[in-house]
C-alpha cells in the first residue's frame, strides 16, 4: 500500500508540475507524457470554438493526461492527499470551462458535463475498448455541447 500511495502522490505531483510549467517543458514533460488539454496553447481560442473545444475531450495528445488521471482517481480513494489534489485540479479545470462555456443556458452545469464526459473517455481508454470513429464522436459530442 506505501509503494502505491508514493506512487500516486508523486504521479499527481507530476501532473500538477507539469500543468503549471509553460509548455510543459521540463523533467515532468516525460512523466505526464502529453499535453495537458487545458493549458495547452490555443486553449483559449479553442474554448471559444465548440468544434476545437470537443476534439480537446478525446485528442489523441491529451491520452496519457487522462489515463494518469485515472490512475490517480483509483489512488485518491485511499490517500487524501491525492484526493486534495485532484479535487483542486479539476476545480481549477471547471472554472476555465465554465467561464468558456458562459453562454450556455447553464454554464456550471456544461462545464461539470464536459469533465465528466472528459473523464468517462480516459476510462474506456484505460480499459482498452475502441472508441467509435472520430468523426461520430465529434458529431455527437458537439450535439450535446450545444445543448446545454
Amino acid at each position: 500500500m506505501r509503494c502505491r500511495k508514493t506512487a500516486s502522490a508523486r504521479l499527481l505531483a507530476g501532473v500538477q508540475a507539469y500543468q503549471q510549467e509553460p509548455g510543459g517543458t521540463g523533467g515532468h514533460r516525460k512523466a505526464v507524457g502529453a499535453v495537458q488539454r487545458d493549458h495547452a496553447p490555443g486553449f483559449s481560442e479553442a474554448t471559444a470554438d465548440a468544434e476545437r473545444g470537443v476534439e480537446l475531450m478525446y485528442d489523441e495528445r491529451g491520452r496519457e493526461i487522462r489515463l494518469l488521471e485515472v490512475d490517480a482517481a483509483a489512488a485518491a480513494r485511499h490517500d487524501p492527499d491525492v484526493a486534495a489534489g485532484l479535487a483542486s485540479l479539476y476545480g481549477d479545470r471547471h472554472v476555465r470551462i465554465r467561464d468558456a462555456m458562459s453562454a450556455a443556458h447553464d454554464p456550471d452545469t456544461a462545464a461539470w458535463l464536459v469533465g465528466v464526459v472528459t473523464a468517462g473517455i480516459g476510462m474506456k481508454e484505460s480499459t482498452g475498448p475502441p472508441p467509435p470513429d472520430s468523426e461520430r464522436v465529434r458529431a455527437t459530442l458537439l450535439a450535446v455541447v450545444r445543448g446545454v
